[in-house]
C-alpha cells in the first residue's frame, strides 16, 4: 500500500504554496495463477427435500393500533390545523401534562356535553 499525501489539501487551506505530487511508482506485475482443473465428480442423487405440510399455519392478526398502549387505549391518527395542534401543545406543557392526557380531556369533554344536548350515544 502505498502512503497518501494530504499536505496539497492542508496547504491550501493553511494558504501556503502547494508542492507537486510526486509521480506514482509503478507496480509490479501481478503473476498469473493457472487453476487446475479438478476432476469430475460422482454424480450424486439430489438432497431430499421436506414434505409440504398440508396444514397451512394461519397467522394471528396482530391489531397495530394496540401496540404500546394500555389496556382500553387505541392509537388513531386525525388530520388538525396546525394552529390546533400549536395551542393543545401549549396547554399540555404549561399544565406540564401529556398531549395525549389534554386531547383526551377534551374529547371527553365535548362527548360529554353533545350527550347532554342529543341523548346517550349507543355503540
Amino acid at each position: 500500500m502505498s502512503k497518501k499525501d494530504f499536505t496539497g489539501n492542508f496547504n491550501s487551506l493553511l494558504g501556503t504554496a502547494v508542492k507537486e505530487k510526486p509521480a506514482p511508482k509503478k507496480k509490479a506485475a501481478a503473476k498469473k495463477v493457472v487453476a487446475k482443473s479438478t476432476p469430475a465428480k460422482e454424480e450424486q442423487p439430489p438432497a431430499p427435500t421436506k414434505k409440504k405440510e398440508t396444514k397451512k399455519a394461519t397467522a394471528k392478526k396482530v391489531d397495530s393500533t394496540r401496540d404500546g398502549t394500555k389496556e382500553g387505549e387505541k392509537r388513531a391518527s386525525f388530520i388538525v390545523k396546525e394552529e390546533t395542534v400549536a395551542k393543545v401543545k401549549a396547554i399540555a406543557y404549561q399544565d406540564r401534562k401529556n398531549i395525549k392526557e389534554v386531547v383526551a380531556e377534551a374529547l371527553e369533554a365535548y362527548l360529554q356535553l353533545w350527550e347532554d344536548e342529543n341523548g346517550a350515544i349507543e355503540l
